[in-house]
């Protein structure tokens, strides 16, 4: 396993960790619902084979001659890499360049998507990269554009498509630049378009190690977040906002993931000449940037894909236990842990061989609303009770510090010695002498990771005892809901006293 592998696994569930603390929304609970990484992002896509929608100079291939060629590949550190050919020289007027489009086998609605990528396709003349989503039937289904840009694009363009009219020229605060409002066929192919900040895409996207994206599509709006590697800290302001004078919730259905690069076409090779990219024929842009393309392979060596992993939120259900055996990498395990809606926190347990990993995230949203409908940064607040593996046994909350009863015990425990999942439930004898017991509040619940099950009903109470040499009682965390009992010096001491007092009690009757 390369140290690169584990550097890059773990700086995503980090990243994750950090950006997942901060979003929800107010109808109802994100729970995990898709979570793919690496090369198994392929087991839930399709590849497309047939000639390019946006007539572009390319040819799609299939999977088989895509993996033979080298096209799609995983990469040493676990991701998923999807290129295009950069040896071939063509002639203009024959195929496209060999490129992969790769289609979802499953349609999605409203929910919280994240897209962490290593790379994407750069600043290149002649490309036009993709990663969208369309439904069945366009545009009444709609069409989200979330990562776009052509030729020497340096910064991201998101672009919504769908039927009629829909204007979402609101005043709402986003960091990219609304450039046009109307979304429906009104403003013919163009849609509503907010372009990002310079860095969200092309080369300096990849210059800075990538990034994620974010996605929260709910049936008011929909908002896109970008985060560049390594600030991945907080949300804060959308890079877009666009929401407004339609129903998003019947504009925009059952919409499948597609992520794509293809060249030139009706959008790179229609505003090729005002590119600042090479002109072979200055009075038909589209043909120089078809000549381009085919007689400069070596240029499209950067023109790839490298995706680290897909997740998608939705409301409603159960979330997904997402377990999956390592074979080439020790598996983590992510734990979150909020309180009071402040950022999570992750703790990485690594493990061994092929254990598997398992990772259960779950959500709790909550939204308020202000003017005029806008709504507040999202913000996640996992309900599951955290999974923590405690260094060393932590004190107890409830002491029996004088007692007679003498128990029969399934182990001895001590502060340095490992803590066991399950313990033997004595059967305690009658106590004949109880002085004082200390009770405190009881602490949060606990509950250990370890290879040895766990009862599924723990016992009311369990009864330890110290050794003799113990200087203090022994505290042994527990997964009861009941503070454990504890005993030790003191009850030997108790014993002996009963002992004594016996005896007088013999010598004052003889």
């Amino acid at each position: 396993m390369s140290s690169s592998f584990l550097l890059r696994r773990v700086g995503s569930l980090a990243a994750s960790a950090i950006i997942f603390s901060s979003i929800a929304h107010a109808t109802g609970t994100y729970n995990l619902q898709v979570s793919w990484e690496g090369q198994n992002i392929l087991d839930h896509f399709n590849f497309f084979d047939q000639a390019d929608p946006t007539n572009g100079f390319v040819t799609y291939v299939n999977q088989s001659y895509a993996e033979d060629s080298g096209l799609v590949k995983t990469t040493d550190s676990g991701s998923l890499y999807l290129g295009v050919d950069y040896d071939t020289v063509l002639t203009a007027d024959g195929p496209g360049r060999d490129s992969v489009r790769i289609e979802s086998n499953e349609y999605f609605d409203q929910g919280l998507y994240v897209f962490d990528i290593q790379h994407m396709p750069g600043s290149i003349c002649g490309t036009w990269p993709a990663f969208w989503a369309v439904g069945p039937e366009w545009p009444y289904d709609g069409e989200i554009d979330i990562i776009e840009g052509v030729n020497m694009h340096d910064s991201n363009k998101i672009v919504l498509h769908t039927s009629g009219s829909c204007d979402v020229g609101g005043d709402f605060e986003m960091s990219g630049e609304l450039t046009s409002s109307e979304c429906g066929e009104a403003s013919g192919t163009i849609g509503c378009v907010v372009e990002g900040q310079q860095g969200s895409s092309g080369t300096p996207f990849n210059k800075q190690g990538g990034g994620v994206y974010a996605m929260e599509w709910q049936p008011e709006y929909l908002k896109i977040w970008f985060f560049p590697r390594p600030d991945t800290s907080e949300f804060g302001t959308p890079m877009a906002h666009l929401q407004g004078g339609c129903n998003f919730e019947e504009r925009f259905t059952h919409q499948k993931l597609i992520l794509d690069t293809t060249f030139c076409g009706e959008w790179a090779g229609n505003v090729y000449g005002d590119s600042g990219c090479p002109l072979s024929d200055a009075s038909d842009p589209m043909q120089s940037c078809i000549n381009y393309v085919a007689e400069n392979p070596a240029v499209f060596k950067q023109a790839y894909w490298e995706l680290n992993s897909i997740k998608i939120y939705q409301t409603g259900g159960t979330s997904i236990s997402s377990t999956e055996t390592a074979t080439s990498v020790e598996p983590e395990t992510a734990t979150h842990s909020t309180e009071t809606n402040t950022a999570t926190e992750e703790t990485l347990l690594p493990t061994t061989s092929t254990t598997t990993a398992t990772r259960t995230e779950t959500s709790t949203p909550s939204h308020s609303i202000t003017e005029p409908t806008t709504t507040t940064e999202p913000t996640i607040e996992p309900t599951t009770t955290p999974t923590t593996a405690p260094s060393a046994p932590t004190e107890s909350t409830s002491y029996v510090t004088i007692t007679t009863t003498l128990c029969p015990i399934a182990s001895i425990q001590t502060a340095n010695e490992p803590v066991p999942e399950t313990t033997a439930t004595p059967t305690p004898q009658p106590s004949t002498t109880t002085e004082s017991a200390v009770d405190a509040p009881a602490p949060p619940e606990t509950m250990a990771t370890s290879s040895t099950d766990v009862p599924s009903s723990p016992p009311d109470s369990i009864i330890y005892t110290a050794p003799d040499s113990s200087p203090s009682f022994v505290t042994v965390p527990t997964a009861a809901s009941q503070s454990p009992v504890f005993t030790g010096v003191a009850s030997k001491l108790s014993a002996s006293a009963s002992v004594i007092v016996g005896a007088l009690v013999m010598i004052l009757l003889a």
